[in-house]
């Protein structure tokens, strides 16, 4: 999935650029985004539809909505 959509892979860690290092949580280290790349995380969301249209049915629809109202604080 990341090299065709690349914003679900950002907003779920899986990509491993925000890794906190030492750590491991469940299926995988835990992962913490800052403000600025939550904001570039919602917008790139947006921009590839990732839960703002009508339920895709892939477990996804709510990385869209989740990251929107993260950016606004």
């Amino acid at each position: 999935m990341g090299r065709c959509y690349p914003w679900p892979t950002a907003a779920s860690g899986a990509d491993g650029e925000n890794d906190l290092p030492g750590h491991t949580f469940g299926h995988g280290p835990p992962f913490a985004l800052d403000p600025e790349r939550v904001a570039r995380v919602a917008r790139g969301l947006a921009g590839e539809g990732w839960g703002f249209a009508a339920a895709r049915g892939d477990g996804f629809e709510g990385l869209g909505p989740f990251y929107a109202a993260a950016r606004e604080g």
